[in-house]
């Protein structure tokens, strides 16, 4: 008698929709490496089996069909993201996080902020009970 597949949990990826979409798509990948337990995306596409464990939505899978050169320099272990401008664009390799507010330094005399796409997830806003919403 043929056993039973295991039921695999599936994974729901919430990404941080504050960043510029570059970023975006960056954290999307992060997130579905984390959840499917590889370490970059190279070893993604070599592992269709793990596909079923993380569930991407529509806009998700756009960010991603859309910005495929950034994903294959992506690495959970040791980490290695990117850094993006909200202004020029531009972005750069980046083991850890610029400081918050950081200007762009990708090209002479641009005025834009840095952004850095994690490896975790979006923080959930906690609301007190009782308080009103801004």
């Amino acid at each position: 008698m043929a056993r039973a597949k295991p039921k695999v949990k599936v994974k729901l990826v919430t990404h941080d929709t504050e960043l510029p979409e570059l970023g975006q798509a960056a954290h999307v990948a992060l997130l579905t490496l984390g959840a499917t337990g590889c370490n970059t995306w190279k070893a993604l596409v070599e592992s269709p089996e793990v596909w079923e464990r993380v569930l991407l939505t529509a806009e998700q899978q756009r960010l991603i069909d859309e910005h495929p050169y950034v994903l294959q320099h992506l690495q959970r272990a040791p980490l290695r993201s990117i850094t993006v401008c909200d202004v020029c664009g531009r972005w750069a390799l980046a083991v850890k996080a610029p400081t918050k507010g950081a200007k762009c330094t990708l090209i002479v005399g641009c005025t834009g902020t840095l952004f850095y796409a994690s490896k975790m997830p979006k923080r959930q806003v906690k609301v007190a009970a009782g308080v009103p919403s801004a």
